[in-house]
């Protein structure tokens, strides 16, 4: 059996001659990014804290069987399957949440999303998280505003299955309910005036996937689910649809009952691109809007209200 050490050693060496892109904040100030994912790796594969991998005297070698397996992981992660899905774990604002392919991994813009809400949202009672994923938006928000009941809507059941396991893990099912329904579909909407959400939230697909699949990194166009990151032309497609009904756009002729709430806010993540057709859009609606930026100072995420909103 060789020793852990010398497995890190030969791993980092692997990963290091690679032609991954890593992005500089995935390392330490001490150590290089492909010399932390083979520490990563390894405290995964031993279920132990990446720190006691030096320092334990408890954990110095690993077995032949052990050792097949994290060679099967540095494999993945040099053929540039994301770490997190090679670990099925992810960090997102405080909480540490299961994903796999079926699931976009949750990007610092997106904590930067539920950050913005909690500044700009006192005390909301009813939220909808609209493409859920993983659940990330809806259980870092129903444990924040720890009254609120929180409905979250995906249109993959293969992503539902990873949020409920993760509402699970966080003991959220009484206050957050999934639900299996599309954006895009009038159908979805037809009880939506009647929930009265006080917020509704949303990370949208807003990648052209026609015009813009080269601003994407090869591990999110291999690996990442098309479904999540497409967006229709300009990228755009969900959010006129969100829009118009949010304006209270859906309506029948003979029905004006199916109007949206005049208190809810929409808030939503979008592309720095995506800011001034967005507006304009809001404003043609008769929607009060307001861009807010990313911690790289690029425009990331658009607030909505109703010109009668007390917000």
């Amino acid at each position: 059996m060789a020793s852990i050490r010398k497995h890190l050693y030969e791993a980092t060496q692997s990963l290091a001659h690679s032609c991954l892109d890593y992005d500089p904040p995935l390392s330490d100030t001490l150590t290089t990014p492909w010399q932390l994912e083979a520490e990563l790796l390894m405290s995964y594969l031993l279920a132990i804290p990446r720190s006691k991998l030096h320092f334990s005297q408890d954990v110095t070698t690993i077995s032949l069987e052990q050792e097949k397996l994290y060679k099967q992981y540095i494999k993945r992660r040099q053929q540039g399957e994301p770490l997190a899905y090679i670990t099925q774990t992810c960090g997102f604002f405080r909480e540490t949440l299961k994903v796999n392919n079926a699931t976009l991994i949750p990007r610092p813009e997106t904590e930067g999303l539920v950050e913005l809400a909690i500044t700009l949202c006192s005390k909301p009672m009813k939220i909808l998280d609209l493409g859920t994923g993983s659940g990330c938006i809806a259980i870092a928000l129903a444990r924040w505003f720890s009254e609120a009941y929180v409905e979250a809507w995906d249109i993959s059941a293969d992503a539902l299955k990873v949020a409920q396991h993760n509402l699970d893990s966080y003991g959220l099912k009484k206050r957050v309910t999934l639900r299996k329904r599309c954006m895009l579909a009038e159908d979805s909407w037809k009880d939506y005036p009647q929930h009265n959400f006080d917020l509704i939230i949303t990370n949208p697909p807003y990648v052209d996937m026609q015009q813009e699949r080269h601003l994407l990194s090869q591990e999110t166009y291999l690996f990442e689910p098309k479904m999540a990151l497409d967006g229709g032309k300009d990228g755009l497609s969900y959010y006129y649809i969100l829009l118009k009904h949010f304006a209270g756009g859906y309506v029948t002729n003979q029905d004006r009952t199916h109007t949206a709430h005049q208190n809810s806010s929409l808030i939503a993540e979008i592309a720095p691109h995506q800011a001034k057709p967005l507006v304009k859009y809001c404003t043609e609606l008769g929607l009060l809007s307001k861009v807010y930026q990313d911690l790289s100072k690029k425009d990331r995420y658009l607030a909505i209200h109703h010109p009668l909103s007390s917000s």
